[in-house]
């Protein structure tokens, strides 16, 4: 299953990393596809379908990207 979060506030590539990093210890996260775009980024990101979808944007705000919205799930 995968859920797209778009991150307003997210603007370069530590960003990218900070995101990467913070979906990756979500347990049941298995992928993440982070992109940068005109105006914020988004992440794509393939978990099990049991996944509360609230800790994904918990994990975006610990690592410092508290806007996060869920595009579609």
């Amino acid at each position: 299953m995968s859920t797209t979060v778009y991150l307003p506030t997210m603007g370069c590539i530590a960003c990218i990393d900070a995101i990467h990093r913070a979906l990756y210890q979500v347990d049941g996260v298995y992928d993440a596809d982070i992109k940068l775009g005109q105006v914020g980024g988004q992440a794509t990101v393939y978990h099990d379908s049991d996944l509360h979808l609230d800790i994904l944007l918990q994990a975006c705000e610990r690592s410092g990207f508290p806007n996060g919205t869920l595009v579609n799930n």
